[in-house]
Parts: C-alpha cells; structure tokens; sequence
C-alpha cells in the first residue's frame, strides 16, 4: 500500500499523534495512525536468524525460522558474499513473516573475550567489521527489509550494562569504537540505528547529541531512525533533543506523556517532536515486500553453504584430518547435540535442528564407538586407546555466553579439561573439534593433531562439520579475531568489566592483535588465521596506496579458497601507531594448481590517525609499508608505497607550543628567525652555531626542541612577554599567509 509523503502526513496530525509516534507500540511495532490509515511497522531480533514473537492464549512464543551462523563464525568466512548470503537468507523469512525492520547486525568491538555477547559481533577489527557489516546491510536492504546497526555506541560488555559509563579518550573512541559504525553506515545507509545501554564518558547514549546528531547525522550524513535499545531511555526529552527517534518498547504512554508536558511547558520546542516523528512516519509507511512463503529447505541449504565457509581448521599435522572414509575412531564428548548458536535475544527457534554430529559422522564410517561425557573418563580413555584415532568434542555450554552477563573465565569448564587431559594422553592420534561463540584458553592445543573450530554455525553445524572432518569439505575459515594464550595477556584484563559504574579504556587503541604485536606477546591462534587442506603461494606483488596487486596460486592437490589479507604499517608516526594495521582483504577460490591474479583495494582511511588537537582523522604524507599474508602472523610479501598526506594541520601558535612544532614545520619558516630570538640566549648564538640555522643540526636549537615558548623567560635574559607576544603574532602571521596560498 502506497502512502502520502511522511512530510503530507505529518501535516494531519495533531501534535499528541506526533508524539505518541515516538513511543514504540508492544514490545514490536512502531504506533501507527488509525485514523490515517497509517500502520505501525514490526521489527524483530534477527542479526543471525528471525525472531518473531507473538502472542498466543495469553503467552509469547516464537515463530521457527532459519538459523544462520552467528556474526562471530559469520566474519570466519571473511567472504563477503556469505555475509551478503546470510542476509538474503533472513531477509526472505522477514518477508514472510511481515518483518519491517531486523534488529541488526552488532558490529561492537570486541575488547575483551569476556563479553558474553561476542558471539554477536564480528570483530576486533573496526575496519573488518565496518566493511563486513556493510556487505550483510545493502544484502538485506535490497530485499526491501530494513536493517538496524548495533549497538551505538562502544557497547562492549554485559556487565551492569544499563548504567556503566565506558570512559575512552578521543583517538580510540573514534579509532577504534565508532570506525565500524562510521563504515557501515556511509556504505551501505541503513534504515535504523540502535542506541547502547550505557553511558559514554559519563553521558548516556541516547541523551548525548554529539553522538546522535553532531557525529551521527551531520558529520556521517545518516538520515533514517535511531531507536533506543529496549529499556535504554533514562530520561525521554533528553534523549529527544539529543536525536533519539524512537523509544523501545511501550513505555505505555509514559514516555509520551514526558514529551507532551515539556511541550506545555516550553521546555522544548515543537519542531524536535516533528524532526522524530518525521523520521518514524517515513520508517512505517515504506513500501514493504508482500509476504512470500519460504521454502524452508532452500533456507537450510543457505544455511548449510553458509556454515561450510565459516569453520576454522586451527590446526593440522601428522596428517590427523581429514578422516578417511570408513575409518575406525572415538567420537568422545557431546557429539549428539551439537551447541549452534548464542543464548539471549538473539535466539532462533528451529523447527528440526540438524545438530547431531554423531549421526552426520555415520555417513561417513559406520565404524564409530561414541562416548558421551556422562560416560565418565574411565569409558572414554578405553575407547581412545583401543580406536587409536580420536574426535574430541569440547565447548563452553550455553550457560557460558548469552546476553546479560559476562563470562568470569576464558577457561572451558573443568570437567572438559580433565577429560581432555585423560584422552589426549591416551590417543594415538586425537582431533579436536572446538565448539563456542568466542575464544577459549586451550592449555592443551600442543598435545592435539588437529583442532577444528566449528563456532556457531547456525542449524547446520553438525552437517558442515562433518563435512569438514571426512574432507567433502575443504576448511577455508579464518578468525576475525585474536585467541590469547590465557586471560592475563589480554589488553582489557586489568579494566574488564570495571568498577562499579566506571570501565576505564586505559588499552587505548590497542586491542586484539594490534597489542598483542605491539607488546609481542604471544598468542595461541592469531589474528586472520585459518588452515586449509590444501597450500597457497603468492607472489608478484605491486601495487600503490590505492590498492595491492599479486599473484596467488594453490599449490596443492584440492580445490580451496584463501583469504587474502592486506596490512598497514606508518614508516614514520607521529604518534604511537600498531605494527600493523588491517587495510583490505579478499578471498580467492582455486582449483588444484590454478593461479590468480588479485586486485585488493586499501582502505584511504587506515593511513590516517585521529588527532585529538584538530578533531578529526589526518594522514601523514610520506612513506607507509602493505604487507600481504595469510595472517597477521603469516606476511608473504611487503612493498612500500608513498602516500599523498593531508595538509599540515592548522594549529596556531600559542605560549604552550614546543620549539619544534615550529622548527619541523615550513610554515612557519618566515617567523623562525623571531622565535628563535627569544628561545635562544646569546651565548649560544656563536659564529659556528649560526651557520647551521634554525635546525635539528645546531646544538642550540636541538637542546630547547622540547621546550614550550612560555620557558624563554627563564633560560634567556633578553626574553621578555613582549617578545613572546611578537613571536606568537609573527608565527601566526606566516602560518595565515602559507595556508592562502
């Protein structure tokens, strides 16, 4: 059904319609305009599989639906196309089922591997995340159901998540927390945007404007809806004048009722009111796909195509994988009901889950003795020792990651590990297959052939995995993140999840890989790493700051696909940089010797660094190092590219600027006479000191690079602060002439 404009509608109401539009209706829908003939539009959880609820004799149920992998296994792809697959595949049981708008996908970072909701989000990664979530947003939204990002912003623990304030500097709020966002929303211009639970820097979220208008709308240029998270309001006329659209769910009138007294009172003006209700009308009266039934058959192939490119073969030697058909082995562990997905508002509701891996692995070998853990440890290391050959199935339970709380330990549950340490030292040849949403410690990773991490891979887990195992699948997986040797060396271990009502971000931008490198410290999997039953050479690498150019080939005896990674390092910082910085990547598929020549754009942006001083991103000119590789850990080949720089940033000169601000800067070589005639007293001015001007290369000049201009009055006699007034306005003065040329 086609509607007036949202502006022509807006014109018909009055303004308690206006303002009842901005309070959610139920715990789903927008409010529509009865008398208008205007709808309200539904929304559902969905970032890995629909979650309808409705309600039935009096109670909430959820309708069944198609369950994806989760975003954490889903970035494992690091495919693109999966992404934009997995959001075809929701999309069309939105349709379905009269979906407006699907509540994702999360593209928080992950600062710690405690956050309970890891297993929602992508990555450690922002630029990885950002340009991800974008391929899975324009996938869904080209099927004419909207997508809400999430959660906006620097949302990254469970841990008194309503009220904690997440206190970060400039740089890696904006480095770091808000680049995901900032990609994703540029890119592919998502219908909505879903407002966090917690406060930023002592504001909250929905109240603060810089975050919602200033940086959100005006500097990204984002036009559609920002709603709260359920229950996230604390104060409902502040978060209005802050750019908060709409409120989540019913606030049955009170928030509302909030608006319409401020209203009557003056407190606010009329138009803020307009501004959101403007913004929810044009929201509700979209134009909607009708309702097509799915073929629910066709969404679990999806979904199987899906898992296969999202498991990660951590480890392969002796020859441990892939099994052989037939093969006699163990199956230890909870092989029946394989775990598949996260716990929280973002479960799916599966009508006949495919899980059981046992049953999968029969198709393969009907020679299997399978020992669940309720076994006992006695029963299973009898049955590693007479199999020789072991599949070991570990994971952290359901209990261990969902929404709402963090996880206390890294560790996997202690009756795993002492089962794990029995079998391990009774097999001849032992697999593990590694179930869970987010990194685990794995104390004994060196005592295993093979692990393979199959994440939650949605309802197709157990077939996939299965596949993997007997080879009918070649593994082609990467993590998107870092797995730590132990909770102690991760970045956040001394400030997760804080005090009380504070979480100080004292890491900085350093998290994930990019400290782990910095500090070199090691770690058990790295950053981008993933095995394959096949091998790959690059080669022939050129390129610019553009983009990066080789050669790939597979150099093995399968067909497989790699993951092309590409990294930045600055030659010359100014400020601390990581050692490496991820700038693009692609993955490339290749029949058994077949070679590719591959093109990966670089990100412009990964050059730059946010300077706190002049309030935005700036880019060094000069000399900066991509390297490619199969992992952060695993570079094949480095060129040197020159990059184009942004204009020397505009600071003027003051009583606290260094010496060498203006030395190391040209602009200011008309007035560096001056200010070195009040820096320098005469007894350092000698013949010989002269000669060498004001640079790096005279004594004189080099001792006082760090000093600020207010000192001259104390290390030079003839210095006075008329001196000092007439250096500033000189070094002004030839700062204002360069920059109008």
């Amino acid at each position: 059904m086609k509607h007036l404009p949202a502006e022509a509608i807006l014109d018909k109401m009055t303004t308690p319609e206006k303002a009842n539009l901005c309070d959610g209706e139920g715990s789903w829908h927008t409010h529509g305009v009865e008398r208008l003939g205007i709808s309200g539009a539904m929304m559902t959880d969905g970032p890995h599989g629909l979650r309808k609820m409705v309600m039935k004799d009096g109670k909430w149920s959820t309708n069944a639906a198609t369950c994806m992998p989760t975003a954490s296994a889903l970035a494992a792809s690091w495919n693109r196309e999966i992404a934009a697959h997995a959001a075809n595949t929701i999309a069309k049981d939105a349709i379905a089922e009269g979906v407006a708008v699907v509540l994702g996908p999360g593209v928080n970072m992950k600062r710690s591997p405690l956050c309970g909701r890891n297993f929602e989000y992508f990555s450690e990664d922002p630029y990885f995340a950002g340009s991800f979530a974008a391929a899975y947003i324009s996938a869904m939204q080209q099927n004419g159901v909207g997508s809400c990002i999430k959660h906006f912003a620097v949302n990254n623990q469970e841990t008194r998540r309503f009220t904690v304030s997440a206190n970060v500097a400039a740089r890696p709020l904006h480095e770091t927390y808000l680049r995901a966002f900032e990609i994703a929303i540029q890119a592919a211009k998502p219908e909505a945007v879903m407002e966090s639970y917690n406060r930023i820097n002592g504001k909250h979220a929905a109240e603060s404007r810089w975050l919602l208008d200033d940086l959100l709308r005006k500097k990204w240029g984002f036009e559609g809806v920002v709603m709260s998270d359920w229950d996230a309001v604390n104060d409902r006329v502040a978060s209005l004048e802050a750019g908060l659209d709409l409120e989540m769910p019913t606030s049955h009138g009170s928030g509302r009722d909030y608006i319409l007294a401020a209203l009557a009172d003056g407190k606010i003006d009329e138009s803020l009111l307009d501004r959101a209700a403007r913004r929810v009308l044009a929201l509700a009266t979209k134009e909607r796909p009708a309702p097509v039934p799915v073929d629910r058959a066709a969404q679990h192939v999806a979904a199987l195509a899906c898992a296969r490119e999202c498991m990660v073969l951590l480890k392969n030697e002796k020859g441990a994988l892939p099994l052989a058909k037939g093969e006699r082995i163990a199956v230890i562990g909870e092989a029946e009901a394989l775990r598949y997905q996260g716990s929280g508002s973002s479960k799916v509701v599966v009508d006949s889950p495919a899980n059981n891996a046992l049953a999968e692995m029969k198709k393969y070998t009907d020679n299997i003795t399978y020992v669940p853990f309720a076994d006992g440890i006695d029963a299973a290391v009898g049955a590693a020792k007479a199999c020789g050959k072991v599949v070991l199935f570990l994971g952290l339970p359901e209990s261990a990651e969902f929404e709402g709380a963090d996880r206390k330990t890294m560790a996997l549950p202690k009756e795993q590990l002492e089962l794990a340490d029995a079998v391990l030292a009774a097999a001849a040849q032992p697999v593990v297959v590694l179930t869970c949403g987010a990194p685990v410690e794995l104390p004994f990773a060196d005592r295993t052939d093979a692990m393979l991490l199959t994440y939650l891979c949605g309802e197709a887990t157990a077939e996939a995995a299965a596949e993997i195992l007997f080879g009918e699948t070649n593994p082609s997986g990467k993590l998107a993140e870092t797995f730590p040797m132990r909770l102690e060396d991760t970045p956040s271990y001394f400030n997760f999840p804080g005090t009380f009502d504070n979480c100080d971000y004292a890491e900085g931008i350093y998290i994930g890989y990019r400290y782990y490198e910095k500090k070199k410290i090691p770690v058990r999997f790295p950053f981008g790493h993933g095995l394959s039953y096949t091998t790959f050479a690059y080669s022939n690498l050129a390129g610019d700051e553009n983009a990066v150019t080789l050669t790939v080939k597979n150099t093995g005896s399968r067909a497989g696909s790699e993951v092309v990674q590409v990294y930045m390092h600055d030659n010359a910082p100014y400020v601390s940089r990581p050692p490496k910085e991820l700038c693009g990547y692609t993955k490339v598929a290749l029949a058994p010797g077949e070679e590719k020549r591959v093109t990966i754009p670089v990100e412009r942006r990964v050059y730059s660094f946010y300077d706190e001083v002049r309030g935005d991103f700036y880019t060094r000119g000069g000399d900066y190092t991509l390297s490619v590789g199969a992992s952060s850990a695993d570079i094949r080949g480095e060129i040197v590219v020159c990059v184009h720089g942004d204009a020397p940033k505009t600071v003027r000169v003051h009583r606290n600027t260094y010496f060498r601000d203006v030395i190391l800067d040209d602009r200011y070589a008309p007035a560096r006479d001056i200010f070195a005639a009040a820096m320098l007293p005469r007894s350092e001015r000698t013949p010989e000191n002269e000669a060498l001007g004001n640079t790096m290369d005279n004594p004189a000049v080099r001792r006082r690079m760090h000093y600020v201009l207010r000192q001259a009055v104390y290390s030079n006699p003839d210095c006075s602060e008329t001196l000092i007034e007439e250096t500033i306005a000189a070094c002004n003065a030839a700062l204002e002439g360069a920059d109008k040329q």
